[in-house]
């Protein structure tokens, strides 16, 4: 039994990991919740129904939820997010209204479902009565479902269900009305444009058991764990999310006028789908087209409209260790454009925050009085600010040079947001040594562990390097130790292409090639003002990418951020050595897309990763093609005129 627990809670462990990975299995997993069909008639729910319910939940579902329903089972620790705990009673996923229980017929849905983006499969492969017996069995783990069931007393109204009206038709009005809306009422949180990059109190809040939550990125539909259709959308506004900041719109938008309100819920939802990215899941080639004179080196040049766009999916680089099983950065789309000499590139992808200096929170001790000589250091802005700041903070490695004005801006803005004391927590974060990037399973254990006793350190050093995943959810008492794992490293993301030339369908390794069949990869680092695009060669995980001379780097580049979006550009020649690649018009070159968050504690080998792509330069069709191609035309067409001229004489 130990032995099938293990292999499952592993198999839970890598679809996890999995699961942001192919747009268009993605798209099909996210069909309406609601539309799970769910038998008329149930079983009854007894002593027997529960206690073959407890029989499958320890086999099935106890590695993840735990044997108590506390989220606290072998593997839970690995996942993001974590197993709902059931003890709390805060279900997700219901037709009932916000302060409401779920009934059996939603816990029935989401069993049958699973939730797409997260570990919890679907369990329609049991069956029926025994998702029921299922359900019956997790209700006992809170008492919320005795003390405050759903289900009303005989001769009481019925279940608190939200009502979902058939969906008015679509139009320019309505959809105005709910972008009007949405700007004041949920772009706090989920940001203008939809991305979750919204800036209000609410944005970043923590669930009950403390993990931190981000709003919805809405313009992701394969992200949507409720249903992305337009009536689950209005389901949702209406319901909230329990356990979330999402709060039931029910009557907030037009206390007065019920009809009225619930055509604004219509409004906002349409508005929100309106926001879903569209792009063709089964697109797997680049096209770039040739242009005259110079490539575009800026985001928003005109000529990047004409190009062709290629939408690719990610998931975290589970491969190797250190494995990366949360990733955020599970989508880019890529454009590119050639001249005679130069190859452009134009990446874009959602990141809630932009990351460009690089730190990790093993922090100095700073009180109230070291925050407010901190505020004199940065308002007095003299020469050598910096110098006074290493003598008063002490054991400190300021950052990279080119990263200091960025640096400044940061304590400039956390003095600008209240008194020294307030600033302590962000000054801690601020105030570190500079990270390790992880290149080996080593660089990702917390330097914490030093704190501990020295025989308990080295076990869990120990069990953490042998460890096929490593664990989030660390439980720390202090806060300065919990800094660790809120560790800010560069935002960063590259383009992998195999540098020698490919001659059937055998490709180098995804990952960083291997021996015999090395990569070259293009690396945009978001920390270095100059020069920000590096030029790396990799053959095979077992030895980090090798940065390659200065007198090497050919690619030049530079990123953009606004409104929860990275545009990154990167520009090359078309022929490289014997180290890079070479684009020739008319040859399909294979490539990976690989990116780092730095707000998600992403470096070295913890990052996300797509599978191969290609992109193929287009061979201009010459002029004299066209010239040759005019002449046999109006050749052709003479000659039919001859053939009539002749039938006519002879009629």
């Amino acid at each position: 039994m130990k032995k099938q627990t293990t292999i499952s809670a592993f198999a839970l462990v890598l679809a996890a990991a999995l699961g942001a990975c192919g747009g268009e299995a993605q798209q099909e997993g996210v069909s309406g919740w609601f539309e799970i069909p769910v038998p008329e008639n149930k079983p009854e729910e007894n002593k027997d129904s529960i206690a073959a319910g407890k029989k499958i939940y320890d086999f099935r579902c106890s590695p993840c939820h735990g044997v108590k329903g506390d989220a606290k089972g072998s593997v839970a620790k690995y996942l993001d997010p974590r197993p709902r705990d059931f003890t709390m009673a805060e279900y997700r996923f219901r037709t009932t209204l916000r302060n409401e229980l779920p009934l059996d017929e939603d816990l029935f849905r989401t069993i049958t479902r699973g939730v797409p983006g997260t570990a919890m499969p679907s369990w329609k492969v049991l069956p029926e009565d025994d998702r029921w017996n299922l359900v019956y069995y997790i209700k006992t783990f809170s008492s919320e479902f005795t003390d405050f069931s759903p289900y009303r007393e005989p001769g009481d109204e019925g279940p608190i269900v939200a009502e979902i009206p058939e969906a008015p038709e679509k139009s320019d009005d309505l959809l105005a009305l709910g972008a009007k809306t949405y700007a004041g009422a949920c772009a706090q949180c989920h940001g203008q444009a939809g991305r979750g990059n919204g800036t209000g109190k609410d944005a970043r809040l923590k669930k009950g058991n403390g993990d931190r939550i981000w709003a919805r990125d809405l313009t992701k539909p394969w992200k949507y764990k409720n249903g992305v259709r337009v009536e689950d959308i209005f389901r949702t506004l209406t319901t909230g999310i329990r356990g979330t900041p999402m709060p039931s719109n029910l009557g907030s938008f037009h206390k007065e006028d019920p009809k009225e309100d619930e055509k604004i819920r219509w409004a906002v939802a349409y508005h929100v789908a309106s926001l879903h990215q569209k792009f063709d899941p089964n697109k797997r080639t680049l096209d770039v087209k040739k242009v005259e004179g110079d490539l575009p080196s800026t985001v928003d040049d005109p000529a990047w409209e004409n190009a062709d766009e290629l939408a690719i999916f990610l998931t975290g680089q589970v491969t190797f260790r250190p494995r990366w099983q949360i990733p955020t950065v599970d989508f880019v789309r890529v454009k590119a454009l050639y001249n005679d000499k130069e190859i452009a590139f134009r990446i874009t992808y959602d990141d809630r925050t932009p990351d460009r200096m690089q730190f990790v929170a093993t922090p100095p001790e700073i009180g109230a009085e070291t925050a407010g000589k901190i505020k004199e250091i940065v308002d007095g802005n003299g020469p050598d600010w910096v110098e006074q700041l290493k003598a008063l903070v002490g054991d400190w490695t300021p950052p990279a040079k080119e990263s200091l004005p960025a640096f400044r801006e940061e304590l400039v803005s956390i003095f600008a947001k209240g008194e020294a004391r307030e600033a302590i927590p962000r000054l801690l974060r601020l105030f570190a040594e500079q990270p390790r990037e992880a290149w080996s399973q080593e660089d990702t254990i917390p330097d914490y562990y030093r704190n501990a006793t020295k025989a308990s350190r080295i076990r869990k050093r120990d069990r953490m390097k042998k460890d096929t995943y490593p664990e989030l959810f660390i439980n720390v008492t202090s806060n300065a130790k919990r800094k660790i794992l809120e560790s800010t490293f560069r935002d960063a993301l590259a383009l992998e292409f195999p540098v020698k030339k490919q001659e059937g369908p055998a490709k180098p390794y995804f990952l960083y090639g291997n021996q015999g069949n090395p990569v070259h990869i293009l690396k945009y680092e978001s920390d270095r003002e100059t020069n920000p695009v590096r030029e790396y060669n990799a053959t095979g995980f077992k030895k980090k990418p090798k940065d390659q001379e200065k007198g090497d780097q050919q690619t030049t580049g530079s990123g953009t951020f606004e409104d929860g979006a990275w545009t990154v550009i990167m520009r090359r020649p078309l022929q490289g050595d014997k180290k890079d690649v070479s684009f020739v018009p008319g040859e399909p070159m294979p490539f990976v897309v690989m990116a780092w968050d730095g707000g998600n504690g992403e470096s070295g080998y913890q990052h996300s990763v797509s599978s191969w792509y290609t992109i193929r330069l287009d061979v201009p069709t010459p002029g004299s093609t066209w010239l040759y191609s005019a002449i046999a035309i109006l050749l052709g067409l003479l000659f039919e005129l001859f053939l009539l001229y002749k039938a006519t004489r002879k009629g």
